[in-house]
């Protein structure tokens, strides 16, 4: 998952984990699925071309709860993820690159942040 807001896509640093995310995609099989936080222009960005959550792309900051836009987003990684994934030919674990919520602005990170302050 790649959280995405306007705020995430302008930082570098985040473009290089989008650098590092695309090219480990072939060699490990991994399944890209951006989630759409915040609005922002991400169908004109390198994922643009992968499937993004909640349906249809709408950011989570723009529904009416909050908790239905997440519960939209676990349904679609259900519906995404294999049950069994070995029967599948994925591997049974979930790729993690490296990063640590440090890497990616901290707990209090603005670009994660719905609603108002």
């Amino acid at each position: 998952m790649i959280l995405l807001s306007a705020d995430f896509l302008a930082e570098e640093r985040s473009q290089a984990h989008i650098d590092l995310v695309l090219a480990e995609r072939e060699k490990r099989h991994l399944i890209i699925v951006p989630v759409v936080v915040r609005s922002v222009d991400w169908l004109r960005s390198r994922i643009g071309r992968f499937y993004a959550l909640p349906r249809n792309g709408k950011p989570v900051a723009s529904w009416d709860w909050a908790d239905d836009a997440w519960f939209d987003v676990v349904e679609g990684l259900r519906r995404l993820i294999p049950q069994r994934p070995q029967e599948h030919g994925y591997p049974l674990r979930i790729a993690r690159l490296g990063f640590s919520s440090d890497d990616i602005g901290g707990k209090n990170a603005s670009w994660l942040k719905c609603g108002s302050p």
